[in-house]
């Protein structure tokens, strides 16, 4: 069994995305201040807040079984030509988990995307996040979804939990090293649409 993901470490650049089908929606929670964590991973260091429940909205949710494998095969070609001009997809391994990272072909220009498949449940993975100083409840291609950042406002670093099905998430992390892109105020958002890219592939 694979060690539970507790965070993505990234840093690079946001970039606009478009050609989105699947909507998502944010609902802001209460903010609470950071909590520093050693090793670069502040977003999973909380474990004492409640988080809400790991069922999928509206369907019986997806099955990732086949990406493990093969975690780049979650962004299709297509859709990562919507995204930016990127380098060719990485695979590898987060936390334990498999993973895939798109970087930009300029880290000052473009965004870094990261895709991970950790072995966990929504609930568990939401409570380890709860700490961030960004939280909002989401739904994202009709699942049940978190996004969360430990920076405030969520500027230049965000990720979307999403539960998958009642047993499984994915996560997808953006991030940018430029501050002074305009981008980089909507990694949140980002995430959310990459996140809803990563559903539309799966549902095909």
């Amino acid at each position: 069994m694979r060690v539970g993901f507790w965070a993505i470490a990234a840093a690079a650049a946001v970039v606009a995305v478009s050609g989105c089908s699947t909507a998502s929606t944010g609902k802001a929670l209460p903010e609470s201040a950071p909590v520093e964590a050693p090793s670069g991973i502040p977003e999973f260091e909380s474990k004492t807040s409640a988080a809400p429940s790991s069922s999928a909205k509206g369907g019986a949710g997806l099955d990732l079984s086949k990406y493990e494998a093969n975690p780049c095969g979650l962004l299709t070609s297509a859709q990562v030509a919507g995204l930016a001009a990127l380098d060719d997809p990485e695979p590898g391994n987060t936390g334990g988990s498999p993973s895939c990272v798109w970087n930009p072909v300029d880290l000052t220009k473009g965004a870094r995307y990261t895709v991970v498949l950790p072995e966990e449940t929504f609930a568990k993975a939401v409570r380890f996040a709860e700490s961030s100083s960004v939280k909002e409840e989401a739904v994202v291609g009709g699942l049940e979804a978190f996004t969360h950042s430990p920076v405030a406002g969520g500027k230049g670093r965000c990720t979307t939990i999403v539960a998958a099905s009642a047993e499984t998430t994915f996560q997808v992390m953006v991030s940018v090293t430029n501050g002074s892109l305009p981008e980089a105020a909507a990694a949140c958002e980002v995430s959310r649409k990459v996140a809803a890219l990563v559903v539309e592939t799966v549902k095909g």
